[in-house]
């Protein structure tokens, strides 16, 4: 397992937060370790180090085995219904309302339609649905029900006690203030820790242990302004889906990547824990290919989806940052020369690359001025391609090799979507991402996953801003790291299409046309990314209360300008790809019309041979020159002067040739 946490603070040692009431002995004997505004120093890591997670205090006396025994039948729900209340609401007949029959009966049956409704096998435990199950047996609506109303509530919701085990005394401990009432708060925190009990049954244990990645993509960050503690990855996932969030902290947040749709079982779990609500668990598990930006608000949290593009690894990336810096420093030469007086080259095309390849994230020219000249450039496998048109075949063979060697090694840079959905509570104090992503941590060349972009480079930082602010502002830096990612996608096609104009020139009618068809593929690919994000960043989140103050606004806004400047990079993408695809069909209209122009004289120069063959090729009796001893030849000298003279006059005096 690796630790996060382990970070030499800058105070004393003896600077770490009080530990809270729960904790006692057990953070005696294993500590946390916490990270104070601190420097990082190399991170250790202890395969065998325990994880401590912070109890929930809901309901402190009842235990995980107690919540297991307990059953939820669904099937005998409406038997318990008609069998306690008569085919009415399961409450005792004296504390209802007595109305008409037909409106007694009405009521019974719409009571009875919506316990239907209320109780489904999704985990729906929303505060909303969970209220109005609460309604049922606390029809006064007091702030707390006797423990037989509660009994009777339960058993018409269809839990059960197994033989044998004393109801009352459950009753009790679910009763945590020891008040001889069940409030809501202990109704709902009871109901959820029956549900996540049973997915830690032996028989879902079986299915979690037989998909152990699922297990180890479940990353968890507790932080505050001074502290961080991360544990990646969890191990021991029951703990943590009993935990709370510490006192100390101000934002936790919790990322699953690399989970697959099909197997949803702690998506299940974070559904009870978080409440989270029945369709945005569906749009979150859909397996369709067209994601849709969204965000939305329900009664628990806040729910946002966004597709994002798989990191690329170290070579991919590699590749990629080689042509875009060769791309600079290309355009900076030619400025400088243009700067100093000097004369460019006309193959140059300067005027028609005056614009700069943007750099992520780049404030100042300076700082443009730095990554291209003064930073040393990525290492590349393929030499630079030189100025100039080639002067032999054999500098333009090798000038189209390594053209297309860079074309082919940006081929692959495109990735298919993947889906991130991120959920906010309703107090802004955990943050739920769950995306798709497969890396191989034991590479060195492996992509960097969304929890390196935010957590590794944000807030590890003494400095971070991120620390200091809720749970919208990690959302911001989770939607900057998204677009930050595909960032340099874009400016890289400014490269890839210029070294498409390159090889256009060079090859002529031999150019493959697939080029740029597949060009423009990945590009519309690009823009369905980007455009769908510019819109919810622009129309909704700019709108919503949580994200339109202080440095929260000023940080989304920003991700608003890098979308808007890849959105318009984008269209001059379109325009030059355009551009291209028609110099390609103009090439080959014009080799079509030299093909033909060279057989129209061709044709012309045997014209007026084919006349005098026809003359002297008709059947008459009387041709003198045919019977003339040299005749022949004398008919070969007249053709050649013919056609010498007819092309002395098209290329000479009408200048046609």
């Amino acid at each position: 397992m690796r630790s996060h946490s382990d970070y030499l603070p800058l105070g004393s040692p003896s600077d770490k937060p009080p530990p809270s009431s729960s904790d006692g002995a057990k953070n005696h004997q294993n500590p946390r370790v916490f990270c104070p505004v601190a420097v990082p120093l190399t991170n250790k890591k202890s395969a065998g180090a325990a994880e401590v997670w912070e109890p929930a205090k809901l309901v402190p006396q009842l235990t995980v085995d107690e919540a297991q025994h307990l059953e939820w039948n669904y099937g005998h729900v409406l038997t318990r219904h008609r069998s306690l209340g008569g085919g009415t609401s399961p409450e005792s007949p004296s504390t209802r309302n007595h109305n008409d029959d037909n409106d007694h009966d009405n009521g019974d049956d719409e009571a009875e339609e919506e316990l239907k409704v209320l109780l489904d096998p999704y985990y729906d435990v929303t505060s909303g649905r969970l209220r109005r199950m609460y309604q049922h047996f606390n029809p006064h609506g007091g702030a707390g029900v006797t423990y037989e109303a509660f009994e009777k509530g339960l058993f018409a919701l269809g839990i059960t006690p197994p033989p044998g085990m004393d109801f009352g005394q459950f009753t009790r401990k679910v009763d945590s203030n020891g008040d001889g009432m069940v409030s809501l708060a202990e109704f709902v925190a009871v109901v959820q820790m029956i549900k996540q009990a049973h997915l830690f049954k032996p028989d879902q244990s079986q299915q979690d242990n037989g998909n152990h990645d699922m297990v180890t993509c479940l990353r968890v960050v507790d932080y505050s302004p001074t502290h961080v503690h991360a544990i990646d990855p969890v191990r021991h996932l029951q703990g943590f889906m009993f935990s709370a969030k510490p006192d100390w902290a101000s934002v936790r947040w919790v990322h699953l990547g690399g989970f697959k749709r099909m197997d949803d079982l702690n998506v299940r779990r974070l559904a009870i824990k978080y409440q989270l609500h029945p369709l945005a668990v569906e749009d979150c598990l859909s397996a369709d290919d067209k994601i849709r930006c969204k965000y939305e608000h329900y009664d628990d949290h806040s729910f946002l989806i966004v597709p994002v593009l798989p990191p690329l690894d170290g070579l991919k990336r590699a590749h990629m940052e080689a042509c875009i810096n060769e791309r600079r420093r290309a355009l900076f030469n030619k400025d400088r020369t243009l700067r100093k007086g000097g004369a460019l080259k006309p193959e140059d095309d300067f005027f028609n690359d005056r614009k700069f390849v943007a750099a992520p994230r780049a404030s100042s020219m300076m700082s443009f001025f730095k990554a291209t000249v003064f930073t040393k450039p990525v290492a590349s496998p393929y030499k630079p391609i030189g100025k100039g048109a080639p002067t032999s075949p054999s500098s333009r063979h090798r000038k189209r090799t390594e053209i297309e060697a860079k074309l082919d090694a940006l081929h692959v840079l495109m990735r298919h979507p993947q889906q991130l959905c991120v959920f906010v509570s309703k107090d802004k104090s955990h943050v739920l991402s769950v995306q798709e992503e497969e890396t191989d941590n034991a590479l060195p060349s492996s992509p960097k996953p969304l929890w390196h972009f935010v957590f590794e480079r944000n807030l590890t930082k003494s400095y971070s801003k991120l620390r200091n602010h809720d749970a919208s502002f990690l959302v911001v830096s989770i939607l900057a790291a998204t677009v930050d990612e595909m960032m340099p996608l874009v400016a890289v096609f400014e490269a890839t299409l210029k070294m498409l104009g390159k090889l256009l020139r060079l090859d002529g009618i031999q150019f493959n046309a697939k080029r740029l068809a597949r060009a423009k593929k990945h590009l519309i690919g690009i823009e369905k990314i980007v455009r769908p994000m510019l819109d919810l960043v622009q129309d909704q989140l700019l709108d919503q209360d949580e994200f339109s103050h202080g440095e929260v606004k000023n940080y989304l806004r920003d991700v608003m300008d890098h979308l808007k400047q890849m959105a318009v990079d984008i269209r001059d993408h379109h325009q030059t790809l355009a551009a291209l695809v028609e110099e390609d069909k103009q090439l080959r209209a014009q080799h079509q019309t030299d093909v033909m122009y060279a057989m129209s004289v061709v044709a012309a120069c045997f014209l007026p041979g084919t006349f005098m063959t026809g003359i002297y090729g008709m059947n008459f009796e009387n041709i003198p020159e045919l019977k003339l001893e040299y005749g022949y030849y004398v008919w070969w000298v007249v053709l050649c002067v013919i056609v010498i003279t007819l092309m002395f006059y098209l290329k000479v005096i009408k200048k046609w040739i």
